[in-house]
């Protein structure tokens, strides 16, 4: 995880932290207007004021997007379950 990720979530714009780690700082940098450096560890008052607007005007879109994120995360578990179980049948068979 990016400093600046574990950042956000120390700050408490969790959403916005999905929404970096799902889309890109640049697509944060490019909504909400703070320069998001990947080793920067802290934010200013005043992007901190940005980031909390940010977040409360778009709740709905960033839980939507963290929803993607999780689904993602799910089917990519449920694959690699999947291909353990197929490994797994395929030792018994030996």
């Amino acid at each position: 995880m990016a400093p600046i990720v574990a950042a956000l979530v120390r700050y408490g714009f969790c959403l916005i932290a999905s929404a970096a780690m799902v889309k890109g700082t640049g697509w944060v940098e490019e909504k909400t207007g703070v320069k998001l450096d990947e080793n920067k560890t802290a934010l200013s008052s005043e992007d901190k004021d940005k980031l909390l607007q940010f977040q409360l005007e778009h709740e709905e879109k960033l839980l939507k997007l963290q929803l993607e994120n999780n689904k993602l995360g799910l089917e990519k578990t449920k694959a690699y379950l999947a291909d353990v179980q197929n490994a797994r049948s395929e030792i018994r068979q030996c």
